[in-house]
């Protein structure tokens, strides 16, 4: 015969409700509680970068989270975002070792409906390793810009600027000058970036107009990013300023060429100062941004893009990124 009604576990007689989940007996008067509570103390301490090093290090998907059917997959995204709000949140300490630093700079700008945001990224580099420790990124609305790079750079701890002796960049307009006057910081300009928007202007066709003289600058500035003979070093110079004189030589191809003269020893540094083992590029920082577009293709809101790039960077925090060493030809 089925039982219609609850009895009591004491007295087995009839019960009455107590409330939202009690109830109580009705002969001795004792409650209980019908659905009981989860024993044993209250969890204080929750791994934050479990669910994230997974995603983020082992290229898992959030659905992957749900450990073969035993979490859904509701739970395991909201144990996610649980983890990546905390670990983004949370103050990091930074532990860089060396005297003396390099400092390497990158703004990279994402659109977000109609308005450009630009991602400032930098890393910290000891002059005596083969290493860079990524500091967490800025966002900003806007354009790359030298007031926002300062603003940003004035954000590092004092302690750790004091030992920053050079910096390098691709080369922001009025940045080299604003870092040495601010902070007496000379200049390294990528390579990279100046022999691509050349490459641009290089042309492929052998009927180009002018291809003789794009060729020419091209493999010129070239030799003069390595050249050591200051003899050879002044008439490649001539060479390369009578060449973009040429009324065949593209307007922006001649605006580069006489930019990168203007800025000739910002492009050499790394060879005027071998002992600051400094890199010639910032290749580094392109890897770093490229992690961010792996792993954070389709954000939406410039508050998301901030919490995932802390979050990827703080789970990949040093990258390789070694100094270029002068092979003589």
């Amino acid at each position: 015969m089925n039982i219609l009604h609850a009895k009591s576990p004491c007295c087995g007689v009839s019960v009455s409700r107590f409330g939202g989940r009690r109830r109580i007996c009705n002969k001795c008067g004792s409650t209980y509680r019908i659905r009981s509570k989860r024993r044993g103390r209250k969890r204080i301490r929750t791994s934050t970068r479990v669910y994230v090093k997974k995603i983020f290090q082992h290229n898992w998907l959030v659905k992957n989270l749900s450990h073969g059917g035993m979490v859904s997959s509701e739970a395991a995204r909201k144990r996610f975002e649980f983890s990546l709000d905390k670990l983004s949140s949370e103050p990091r300490v930074l532990k860089i070792q060396g005297e003396k630093l390099v400092l390497i700079l990158d703004g990279q700008w994402r659109k977000f409906g109609k308005e450009k945001w630009t991602l400032y990224l930098i890393a910290l580099k000891p002059i005596d390793k083969d290493y860079v420790i990524v500091l967490d990124p800025c966002l900003r609305k806007g354009k790359e810009n030298v007031t926002d790079w300062l603003d940003v750079l004035d954000a590092i701890p004092i302690s750790i600027r004091k030992r920053v002796i050079v910096a390098v960049s691709d080369g922001v307009r009025g940045l080299g000058r604003q870092l040495l006057m601010r902070c007496g910081w000379p200049q390294q300009r990528c390579h990279f970036h100046l022999l691509s928007a050349l490459e641009k202007f290089r042309g492929r066709r052998k009927s180009l107009r002018g291809k003789t003289i794009r060729e020419n600058v091209c493999q010129t500035v070239k030799i003069l990013l390595k050249v050591k003979s200051k003899k050879r070093m002044l008439f490649l110079g001539r060479k390369l300023l009578r060449l973009s004189d040429d009324k065949r030589c593209p307007k922006r191809m001649r605006m580069i060429a006489r930019e990168f003269l203007r800025h000739f020893t910002e492009y050499r540094l790394y060879l005027d100062e071998p002992e600051w083992n400094l890199p010639n590029t910032t290749g580094v920082m392109e890897s770093v941004g490229s992690l961010i577009r792996r792993y954070a293709p389709k954000i939406n809101t410039p508050r998301a893009l901030q919490k995932w790039s802390i979050a990827i960077i703080r789970t990949h925090q040093k990258f390789n990124c070694k100094g270029t060493k002068f092979q003589p030809n």
